[in-house]
């Protein structure tokens, strides 16, 4: 696979995950602007603390983003992007990545919005790319390509976010 290629298909595998992932970043400003919604926003873990005394993913991972895991797969098959199951199975890896995140964050003893390298920012496109590779959809270049892509825009767009008053931390 020639690097133009390489790239493309980088691109194609990683920007709905990139999409999902952003969505995230919007539930702070619309928790704040609808309290309201705290009623129906459960923690993803229950509130299960580990006998290290930590939540097991933390406080931040709430039910209300199920709603973009649906909605972007959604949206994005809606316009032919590609098939249905394709899209939600990014949009669960996406999230799944997220709470693997902070479970070890967790486990690290690591406070709330901590900045962690290697985890942070990639901990999405890793558990995408590994389950996209186990089932032969993707190549260990392209997921290394996605993730390489990953590791260098996403600390911009988080940084773009804070100044922009979307996220609440810069990384």
């Amino acid at each position: 696979m020639d690097a133009y290629t390489l790239f493309f298909a980088a691109i194609h595998f990683a920007w709905p995950c990139w999409l999902v992932n952003l969505s995230f970043q919007f539930l702070v400003p619309i928790r704040k602007r609808f309290p309201q919604l705290e009623r129906i926003n459960f923690p993803m873990d229950g509130g299960v603390v580990l006998r290290d005394g930590m939540r097991l993913f933390g406080p931040a991972q709430g039910t209300l983003c199920l709603f973009f895991v649906i909605l972007i797969p959604f949206t994005l098959f809606l316009f032919g992007v590609d098939s249905f199951g394709v899209l939600l199975l990014k949009a669960v890896c996406v999230m799944f990545g997220d709470l693997a995140g902070s479970f070890v964050k967790r486990r690290l003893k690591m406070a709330r919005g901590t900045y962690l390298v290697g985890v942070d920012h990639g901990d999405y496109m890793i558990m995408s790319s590994i389950v996209f590779m186990a089932l032969g959809m993707i190549s260990l270049p392209v997921a290394c390509f996605a993730l390489i892509i990953t590791y260098i825009f996403h600390p911009l767009f988080c940084l773009a976010g804070y100044g922009l008053g979307i996220k609440d931390r810069p990384l």
